[in-house]
């Protein structure tokens, strides 16, 4: 399975000292959930959103679905994928500039995963994307499991192997373990299950989540 290497570790931990050190580091509010593709991540999304709170998009998905709107495949998208994980990044780096710190907002992915990506393509981190990654500080972080037999073979946009999926999922953990929040692990359950573990985590009723139609 992927894995951070030593090197990685600390290039990670160097970025946050050096952000910390010049005063960068922007901290926020807001709640991350991360995930590889089919863990469910933008059905429960959808469902905070439908109770009214803030959310962001999938910055990667959104991307994608404009690119197939000119008529780029998603092929071509992707072909050069370390310029679409700088897209990536600064699309959703634009949207945070608009976005009040202090509010609640649940994020479809943040801004670390772009290096999980480029980690399982097999493509070296440049210094600095990770300053850049760093430097947003979520307040917590759900680390989504993924859907048993889930297969991402009708997305349209998302084309990863059950394998890929895997290794992201792994590396996903480990990033947001050495850069914060410590992800809170949220099982594979009924989506009216989870909705209430993410609602209770951040200081929610509960009953919020009950009063929706979650079937």
């Amino acid at each position: 399975m992927a894995s951070l290497s030593s090197l990685d570790i600390e290039m990670l931990r160097d970025a946050l000292r050096a952000v910390n050190f010049d005063g960068a580091v922007r901290r926020t509010s807001w709640i991350v959930l991360i995930g590889a593709p089919g863990s469910g991540k933008s059905t429960l999304v959808q469902q905070i959103a439908n109770l009214g709170h803030e959310t962001v998009s999938d910055p990667g998905r959104a991307i994608l679905e404009e690119d197939l709107r000119v008529g780029l495949s998603i092929q071509s998208s992707r072909q050069d994928y370390r310029s679409f994980q700088w897209r990536t990044l600064r699309h959703s780096l634009s949207l945070m500039a608009k976005l009040n710190d202090g509010h609640h907002i649940f994020f479809d992915y943040g801004i670390a995963e772009c290096l999980a990506f480029l980690k399982v393509a097999n493509l070296e981190w440049e210094e600095t994307m990770v300053r850049a990654v760093v430097e947003v500080q979520f307040a917590t972080a759900f680390a989504l499991e993924m859907i048993p037999d889930s297969s991402v073979a009708d997305d349209h946009v998302r084309i990863e192997t059950a394998h890929g999926r895997h290794q992201l999922q792994d590396l996903m953990l480990e990033i947001y373990s050495v850069i914060g929040p410590k992800p809170i692990w949220i099982p594979f359950s009924k989506p009216s299950e989870r909705l209430s573990r993410v609602l209770e985590a951040v200081g929610r009723d509960s009953a919020i989540s009950t009063s929706a139609n979650l079937k």
